[in-house]
């Protein structure tokens, strides 16, 4: 099993720089690897089809528990070979590896230790691809199983290693909604940072366009905060702002016709 030698990679590289010193698939490379996974993905879902068929067919009760007990243990069987196909630098099956981890045989207490180095292996081998977007995506859901320190910095080290702007946008948008809404302030204020960045390095992003009503709601409507200026008619066509009222109990009736 690989080390988690990966930790120390020189972090004074900039991202093209890293980038250039990561090997890329080319688009042949990558049918090939996709091949490669496909075949046994295949061959575990033609086992698991097989079973399926049998267990329906069955007329026996204890035969169709003996069944089902093989087919649920079918990851467990193929883990290994999807485990080798990964160590030898196939994106699609590392990313099998890690959303079926608990099929890998380890105590539950060693599963977090495992996906470590799983994402580090996403890191050092894929961050510059564009698949790292969607070992990004599994990453974030992992809070509880991993905890926020790590997540950040593996997604960090696949935003300095990647060159696309838009991952890159991407990433930032998702450790700012990872971050903003948390218990903690001091984690809150790390998700407003990295909304800000993203406004800052990314303008013309879609994901800038994303955040801007999170970053909005974070900065200007929470409990206790002055609420935004409304100005408005009443219904003898008096204007009026809301400031006019403050220190007074006001309910505001939000509707629309459509």
């Amino acid at each position: 099993m690989r080390a988690l030698s990966w930790i120390i990679l020189p972090l004074f590289l900039t991202a093209p720089a890293l980038a250039a010193a990561l090997a890329l698939a080319t688009p042949q490379e990558e049918d090939a690897r996709r091949a490669e996974f496909a075949a046994i993905e295949g061959e575990l879902q033609a086992r698991s089809d097989e079973l399926a068929a049998a267990i329906k067919t069955s007329d026996s009760v204890r035969e169709r528990g003996r069944l089902r007990r093989e087919r649920k243990a079918l990851a467990g069987e193929y883990y290994a070979r999807f485990f080798a196909l990964a160590e030898a630098g196939n994106p699609h099956a590392l990313l099998w590896a890690i959303q079926n981890a608990k099929a890998s045989g380890r105590e539950k207490s060693a599963l977090p230790e495992l996906k470590l180095e799983l994402y580090g292996q996403a890191v050092e081998r894929h961050a510059s691809e564009a698949i790292f977007l969607t070992f990004f995506d599994e990453l974030v859901g992992e809070r509880k199983a991993l905890g926020v320190p790590s997540i950040e910095r593996i997604a960090l080290r696949g935003f300095e290693a990647n060159a696309s702007a838009d991952v890159r946008a991407r990433i930032l948008f998702g450790l700012g909604q990872l971050l903003a809404r948390a218990k903690e302030q001091a984690e809150r204020e790390r998700g407003i940072a990295y909304f800000e960045r993203l406004e800052r390095e990314f303008g013309d992003s879609t994901w800038t366009e994303r955040a801007a009503g999170d970053l909005f709601e974070l900065k200007r409507l929470q409990t206790g905060m002055v609420a935004p200026e409304i100005e408005g008619s009443d219904l003898d066509g008096v204007e009026f702002k809301l400031s006019d009222y403050r220190g007074k109990v006001v309910m505001l009736d939000f509707w629309g016709d459509w």
